[in-house]
C-alpha cells in the first residue's frame, strides 16, 4: 500500500473512532453539550456540514449559553450559504461573549456573501 493510501486510511479509522467514542458518551450522557460540540467539529473537519450543523445544534439545544457552540453553527452554515440563519448565530455568539470581536467581521462577511448570492440568483433568473 502506498505511504499516501495508509496515511488515509489511517485517518479514517481515526474519524471513525472518534465518532464512536462520542457517540457512546452522548448514548450515556445526553446531556453532554460538549460531546454533541465536539462531534459537530469531527464531523466539520471531515467536510461533513450538514452533520456538524445536526450537531451543533443539539448542543445548543442542551446549552444554548455557549458562544462558541453558536459561532461554529454559524461558521457550518455559511459554508452551506445559509446566511439567514448563520448571521442569527453570529449575532447570538456575539451577544454571548462580547470580547470576541472577530464575530462583529465574521457578521459582516456572511452579509456580503448572501449579498452576491441575491445578486447572482437575480441575474439568472
Amino acid at each position: 500500500m502506498a505511504e499516501r493510501e495508509e496515511f488515509e486510511k489511517g485517518e479514517e479509522l481515526k474519524f471513525i473512532s472518534t465518532v464512536d467514542s462520542l457517540r457512546s458518551i452522548i448514548d450515556s450522557d445526553s446531556s453532554n453539550s460538549n460531546a454533541f460540540f465536539v462531534l459537530g467539529l469531527t464531523y466539520r473537519h471531515n467536510g461533513e456540514w450538514e452533520r456538524s450543523v445536526k450537531n451543533y445544534k443539539k448542543a445548543i439545544e442542551v446549552d444554548s449559553t455557549k458562544s462558541k457552540y453558536h459561532s461554529e453553527l454559524a461558521y457550518s452554515l455559511s459554508i452551506l450559504e445559509r446566511f439567514e440563519e448563520a448571521i442569527k448565530h453570529y449575532e447570538i455568539a456575539y451577544s454571548l461573549d462580547t470580547t470576541r470581536k472577530w464575530i462583529q467581521s465574521d457578521i459582516d462577511r456572511c452579509k456580503k456573501m448572501k449579498e452576491k448570492k441575491q445578486v447572482t440568483q437575480a441575474k439568472n433568473h
